[in-house]
């Protein structure tokens, strides 16, 4: 009898040892475990800016935006992420591979070889490294594809003689705006110096569409009425900084838009190099653009106001209730929503706010 008493206390201590490593176990996992809802998937919020490309440019993710959706139904943008391939591109490229934690998805893209035939934008400058140095182009060596006609192009022998290489171009098409490639050796600092002349005030960027690497630049550039006898050749420089080249070859677009019957007339474009700043193009923080007159006029300054290049990263705050491309043209400091948004998707609900209840002690 004591024999068996023994040995039912044996099996009865034996059961609550193990019952109580399984809770300790459970307990120890369960503090493990995060907390918080997990991600299911990640999805292309907002595509990038641009998803064309030509061989040797670098992939830009400005613009794009990549949200994870967790298991509890919200959403949230996140930073980050990986992008595979990193380097110059080439035209077996369809896509570029998006990484985030476990996840994946493709993000399509089209690269046009550098030689195809009636694509290729001609390289007008070769920039070999970062030292600063001053490149001109003039606008009537420029690129347009359908070829300049007489009245476009503006002889000014007769003119204002003060015109570089006396030449200069008028009287855009709405399809065919004048188009410079550059290739850059090495990453570099970008100032644009544009020669420009009107006869009467008029801002840029209600007119013009000015790009780089097909990211349109919003400058505030008020062209200002010239002096007689030329009021058409009266040539002012107009700056825009704050931007980079990347390493391969570089576009820079300067058009009329569609709605607008302006007739700007311009010089030339000068390409003021120097060392990027700790910065390169797609990386750090965002960069920025603003237009001012040339300081040898004695003009007073136009506009400080900036715009926004869709960084590849955003410190968006947790308790702000915007969506993240809400949040970006908010912090922009210049309120162009066509900079952010084409009217094609709805991009207007906001990602609300989330309250964690159990942050909140009991009283």
């Amino acid at each position: 009898m004591k024999n068996n008493r023994f040995a039912l206390s044996s099996l009865l201590l034996l059961f609550a040892l193990s019952s109580c490593g399984q809770a300790q176990e459970s307990q120890n996992q369960s503090k493990e475990e995060p907390k918080g809802p997990k991600i299911e998937s990640i999805t292309l919020a907002h595509a990038p800016t641009k998803a064309n490309y030509k061989e040797g440019e670098y992939f830009s993710p400005s613009g794009m935006v990549i949200e994870a959706r967790f298991d509890d139904g919200t959403r949230k943008a996140v930073h980050g992420y990986s992008l595979d391939p990193i380097g110059a591109l080439d035209p077996s490229v369809d896509s570029v591979f998006v990484s985030y934690e476990n996840f994946d998805l493709e993000v399509p893209i089209s690269v046009s070889p550098a030689s195809s035939e009636g694509s290729a934008i001609p390289t007008h400058v070769t920039i070999e490294s970062d030292a600063e140095e001053t490149y001109r182009v003039e606008a009537e060596d420029a690129y347009y594809k359908t070829p300049l006609t007489s009245s476009q192009y503006k002889d000014h022998s007769s003119r204002n003689k003060e015109t570089s290489n006396l030449g200069s171009v008028g009287e855009f098409a709405v399809n065919n705006p004048m188009q410079i490639g550059i290739e850059a050796k090495e990453e570099c600092g970008l100032t644009l110096a544009l020669a420009l002349a009107y006869n009467t005030e008029t801002a840029i960027d209600p007119n013009y569409t000015l790009s780089l690497n097909g990211t349109n630049l919003v400058t505030n550039i008020i062209v200002e009425k010239g002096s007689d006898p030329y009021p058409y050749y009266t040539w002012k420089e107009y700056e825009v900084r704050g931007l980079s080249l990347q390493k391969g070859f570089n576009t820079l677009t300067f058009g009329v838009k569609s709605s607008s019957s302006a007739k700007i007339n311009i010089d030339y474009v000068d390409l003021q190099i120097h060392p990027l700043e700790g910065e390169s193009q797609g990386e750090g923080d965002a960069k920025w653009v603003w237009g001012e007159l040339n300081e040898d006029y004695e003009e007073e300054q136009i506009g400080e106001a900036s715009t926004y290049l869709a960084p590849n990263t955003i410190d968006h705050p947790d308790y702000d209730i915007h969506s993240d491309l809400q949040y970006r043209y908010l912090s922009s400091g210049y309120n162009r929503v066509s900079s952010f948004a084409s009217g094609q998707t709805e991009a207007s609900k906001s990602r609300g706010l989330k309250l964690n209840l159990h942050d909140f002690e009991e009283s």
